[in-house]
């Protein structure tokens, strides 16, 4: 299950606040979600159709786990229950995409797979922490879709380079939202698909353990 500590850290704790990464009349800027509006942080308001959206982070790297989800161990393993620990695997920055972004399926490619995920979107420093401590280190959550390339899979197993790592194969946004109870966040479940999402409440490993386990490589 995903586990709600108690008392909330700052980044589940309220008040809810969504931030985006954005280019408007010209510019890159950061600005926040207000209503049906995106207040920049120059003090102007935007329109949310009215302006391009880009990645809301610049990741050093990108590491994600390879079975997370007790639908997806029946499916690759004929087996619910997890592995003894995580198995993780890395996407390139190249595979960045952002909200309403151009996805491209190779020509010789018939299998263009997605999974709704949410994404742990780390601010600081993370290195040798225990999974309450992670809490701390979380900017917030981002909806993501990770793609693959099915075509490779029976050829690229473990690494998924070539499946998974392909330019602009991980849409992610359209920000970076905090304030949220991400086991019961409606924005995550309207921006990933249903099936995937039924999966995260069943999911194996608890936000923060994963987060920690990763922390010596991060």
């Amino acid at each position: 299950m995903i586990e709600v500590p108690f008392p909330l850290p700052a980044v589940l704790h309220g008040p809810r606040v969504e931030r985006r990464h954005v280019i408007a009349n010209g510019s890159p800027c950061w600005g926040t979600v207000d209503g049906d509006a995106l207040r920049l942080d120059d003090g102007r308001m935007a329109s949310l159709d009215g302006v391009q959206h880009l990645p809301p982070c610049t990741p050093s790297k990108i590491i994600c786990v390879h079975l997370s989800y007790s639908s997806r161990g029946i499916e690759t393993r004929n087996n619910a229950k997890p592995t003894e620990t995580p198995t993780y695997f890395m996407k390139p920055t190249t595979a960045l995409n952002h909200h309403r972004g151009e996805l491209l399926k190779p020509a010789d490619c018939s299998y263009l797979n997605y999974e709704g995920e949410y994404a742990v979107i780390i601010g600081k420093v993370c290195r040798n922490v225990t999974p309450d401590e992670a809490w701390d280190h979380m900017a917030g959550f981002a909806p993501a879709l990770d793609m693959g390339l099915q075509n490779f899979r029976d050829t690229d197993q473990g690494s998924m380079l070539r499946v998974k790592g392909a330019d602009g194969l991980l849409p992610l946004g359209p920000g970076i939202v905090s304030g949220t109870r991400i086991a019961t966040a409606s924005w995550c479940r309207r921006r990933t698909s249903a099936r995937r999402w039924s999966g995260a409440r069943t999911t194996w490993w608890p936000t923060s353990r994963g987060t920690s386990r990763c922390c010596p490589a991060t």
